[in-house]
């Protein structure tokens, strides 16, 4: 495809030859693309980027198409030449999904970025319209050439709201790049000349040249804890009787379990769930708060945690080797008391070995010769309870 103007967008596959190609369709050397981004969960691609009018002198303006969507550039005699912003959203094969351009704007786009259900664009603001709508002032009340950001509806591209981030004290501040985190907020970059605020704080150049700044638009949740979480199942000594312990940060708003059954969620923090039939069930926990969802997930074996208890956390003393064993493996235990319980259960649940410990540590020489090929689990018991457990595989 030949490009004849300067406004133009391509695709290509891993071998280097072209999907497609997009370029303006009325003026020559009007018009720039400024940034795109791709949405990995649906290859959908997002463009922003100006259309520049006609009308330098005797001020009749028409627009410009690119990718078949149109955008008619402002009339305002009184700003004669100036170019309006344009927001697209294309699907893997280039077509347009939706378009939303300003319908007054004097500046391009400057970096875009997707903030859950939001595509945004940070620009420099001035004398700007959108969807009807006018920019809101920064904090000072300041209506100038400022830094701000434009919010758009990632699935229908209407506009939610524009906003003016920095306010600037000669209208020089701009934005050259802009992203979001997963709590929702928004960190621009860019640079000013004299001084900028952005909330209560003010930036001032000293120097002769511009300065670079990096702000953050949204909430105050820099010191905020996610939840990270997991938990420990024991059977409860009836078939397919689970028991789920919540394990990790206490700073959760709520948990949510889900069985791996198709069974109804469980809110509560310590669940018991019996599952209808015997099986290996991949059962995951969600903890919540306001500042993110922390997803953990397991495999538990109902036969095999059928006959134990809760397990503790002593696994640095209980070490099973070789690993695979063949005819024989030893198991390095460490306990509390003299009276402790060595115990190996096969899939089934059935106990194929045991021992009686007499010292508070030791090795158990565990001849493995006559098991049959497979996994095993080995459990230390305390007081009837188990505190440890490594599965063993037999080759």
């Amino acid at each position: 495809t030949d490009i004849m103007h300067n406004l133009f967008l391509a695709a290509f596959n891993a071998q280097g030859s072209t999907l497609w190609v997009h370029q303006n369709n009325v003026f020559v050397n009007n018009g720039a693309l400024v940034g795109t981004y791709v949405d990995n969960a649906d290859n959908s691609l997002y463009v922003t980027g100006r259309i520049i009018g006609t009308g330098r002198t005797n001020l009749e303006y028409s627009g410009d198409s690119f990718a078949g969507a149109t955008f008619p550039v402002n009339a305002d005699a009184s700003i004669p030449g100036y170019f309006d912003t344009f927001v697209l959203k294309l699907n893997a094969d280039g077509e347009v999904i939706w378009s939303s351009n300003a319908s007054k704007s004097s500046t391009r786009g400057e970096g875009i970025t997707l903030n859950g259900n939001e595509v945004a664009i940070g620009k420099l603001i001035y004398n700007m319209e959108w969807e009807g709508e006018t920019v809101e002032p920064a904090a000072n009340g300041v209506i100038a050439a400022n830094a701000g950001i434009v919010r758009l509806n990632k699935d229908t591209g209407e506009l939610i709201k524009m906003t003016y981030t920095l306010a600037d004290s000669n209208e020089s501040s701009y934005i050259a790049a802009i992203t979001a985190d997963n709590l929702g907020n928004y960190y621009i970059g860019g640079s000013f000349e004299s001084s900028i605020t952005a909330g209560s704080s003010t930036l001032y150049n000293a120097g002769s040249q511009t300065d670079f700044y990096i702000a953050k638009y949204g909430t105050n949740n820099c010191g905020c804890q996610v939840p990270t979480c997991k938990f420990k199942a024991s059977g409860a000594g009836v078939p397919n009787t689970i028991y789920f312990k919540y394990q990790g940060q206490q700073v959760y708003d709520s948990v949510v379990w889900d069985f791996g059954d198709g069974s109804a969620l469980s809110n509560e923090v310590n669940p018991t769930h019996v599952y209808a039939i015997s099986g290996v069930y991949n059962v995951c926990l969600t903890a919540t708060n306001s500042c993110d969802s922390y997803n953990y997930c397991q495999e538990i074996n109902t036969t095999t945690l059928k006959n134990v208890g809760f397990i503790l956390d002593k696994n640095d003393h209980f070490v099973i080797y070789p690993n695979p064993a063949e005819n024989i493996t030893f198991i390095q235990y460490e306990t509390s008391t003299k009276a402790a319980l060595l115990e190996v259960y096969d899939l089934t649940g059935r106990i194929v070995a045991r021992e009686l410990t007499n010292t508070p540590k030791g090795r158990w020489e565990l001849d493995t010769s006559t098991f049959a090929v497979g996994s095993y689990v080995v459990v230390l018991k305390e007081n009837g309870l188990i505190v440890s457990q490594k599965k063993l595989l037999k080759k």
